[in-house]
């Protein structure tokens, strides 16, 4: 059976992401909690996680 294609970012979505968080991540107070949250989505959609296994990795 060959490999499940997976629906993820492309390449540029995911740096573009990563860029800000980091340059945010220079400011003192800077609130990152929604561009964690979009990477983690991006990560889990990489690996074709399930909403049930998503759960799983959050703890929830």
């Amino acid at each position: 059976m060959p490999p499940k294609l997976l629906k993820v970012a492309p390449k540029k979505t995911f740096y573009a992401v990563f860029h800000k968080l980091r340059t945010l991540c220079f400011e003192t107070d800077a609130d990152t909690t929604s561009l964690e949250a979009e990477i983690y989505r991006m990560v889990y959609d990489l690996y074709g996680l399930t909403e049930e296994e998503r759960k799983i990795v959050e703890g929830e």
